[in-house]
């Protein structure tokens, strides 16, 4: 009989995480070179690029940590 194997909330979570920091990286590289009329508080900085590498890097740890794997045939619960 087939059993059916949950995936831990953490993959979506880490999944998320990194889609918002390819989102937040890109925003960020193209505020880099074409930067707007009207700088915000402290964008000297960089903090979205700042904050999207953070969050690619969070996101490919909980991702790849808690990423679904296929059971071999000698494992048991």
């Amino acid at each position: 009989m087939d059993q059916f194997r949950q995936i831990p909330i953490w993959f979506f979570i880490g999944v998320l995480l990194f889609l918002y920091g390819v989102m937040i990286t890109g925003v960020g590289v193209y505020h880099l070179f074409a930067p707007p009329a009207e700088p915000m508080a402290m964008s000297e900085y960089h903090p979205d690029l700042w904050w999207g590498g953070l969050l690619l890097v969070l996101g490919s740890v909980y991702g790849l940590r808690f990423r679904p794997r296929r059971r071999t045939g000698g494992e048991q619960e």
